[in-house]
């Protein structure tokens, strides 16, 4: 039985990286990619759906940056990890990549913070040891982001406290927490809902 569902959730991975893959091809015909699982595998189809889908739309965000469909999907996979291990919209971790590093990540900013998601290592590092320790490592980096972001939800429930949080704009900058610059970049690449609550 064991053996069964193990080959079962191999053959799942293999589709979703077949349709994935499709994707790194530029072709983002969901539908069409989509429909072809569903007929030729409905059983395997129905838990990967969403997926696929969100996926492929963090990656379309992603793509104004990379100007690469594969690296686009490879960093969208990775958010898409992240963002589910901190209960986050993947659409708006993609959307503060954008925002802080424009999917450069290799990028420092004039304070030192590292990486897509701009972490700044004197304020974190080591406060996630399971997310590992290299800034400029992606999936290591999206980790902190993702854990940094749920930290400041869950202090500020308001989510635009949270991003002007996670940003560093404050009040000494003279904007408040409402409305900032950041928040409006954040709505820019696709986090538009960032007046809810968390």
């Amino acid at each position: 039985m064991a053996i069964k569902k193990g080959f079962r959730s191999l053959i799942n991975g293999a589709v979703c990286a077949f349709v994935l893959a499709s994707s790194w091809q530029g072709n983002t015909d969901r539908p069409h990619l989509l429909r072809y699982v569903h007929t030729e595998l409905p059983d395997i189809y129905s838990g990967y759906e969403a997926y696929i889908d969100s996926v492929i739309t963090v990656a379309d965000i992603l793509e104004r940056g990379t100007k690469d469909r594969r690296l686009a999907v490879s960093y969208a996979m990775l958010i898409q990890s992240a963002a589910n291990a901190e209960g986050i919209d993947p659409n708006l971790l993609a959307a503060i990549v954008m925002t802080e590093s424009y999917t450069d990540r290799y990028a420092v900013s004039s304070t030192g913070a590292l990486g897509l998601g701009q972490i700044v290592p004197g304020l974190w590092l080591g406060r996630y040891p399971q997310c590992g320790d290299d800034l400029f490592e992606p999936r290591t980096n999206l980790c902190y982001a993702a854990k940094i972001l749920r930290l400041y939800i869950d202090k500020y429930v308001d989510l635009r406290y949270a991003l002007n949080r996670y940003s560093g704009y404050t009040e000494v900058y003279g904007f408040t927490y409402e409305s900032s610059p950041y928040t409006e970049r954040i709505n820019q690449f696709g986090g538009e809902d960032v007046g809810r609550s968390y």
